[in-house]
């Protein structure tokens, strides 16, 4: 972490690493994922103006940034989150995992009422 003192505030620069435990959207299973963070905020002096108050130096002087930095790792937790690239995900007719164990039943079933379309393709 590196401060730099500028005419405007502080800057406020650095890279920071952590892990977050999530569920995979494939498997629904949980896995650590590595979250990387490049870091840099210009911080505000006491009384100029500025709209956001986490970006203020308080008159106190004292820099609490774990609200930036905990904003900074939750932008980079991805939406879908995979375990794996090559993760199989779960049956979709029985829930199993597929990733453990594969399924004996047939994945062909069409719905009744879809039959005449598959007829079209032949």
């Amino acid at each position: 972490m590196q401060l730099t003192r500028s005419t405007d505030g502080l800057l406020a620069q650095g890279s920071f690493t952590g892990d977050a435990k999530l569920e995979c959207t494939r498997c629904l299973e949980m896995f650590n994922q590595s979250l990387n963070i490049e870091f840099s905020e210009l911080l505000s002096f006491p009384g100029s103006e500025t709209e956001d108050p986490v970006l203020a130096i308080p008159e106190s002087g004292m820099l609490d940034l774990s609200p930036l930095l905990r904003e900074n790792f939750l932008i980079m937790i991805p939406i879908q989150p995979h375990c794996s690239e090559e993760c199989k995900g779960l049956c979709p007719i029985c829930g199993n995992n597929l990733n453990h164990s594969t399924c004996s039943h047939d994945l062909e079933d069409i719905d009744p009422r879809l039959e005449v379309l598959k007829q079209l393709l032949e």
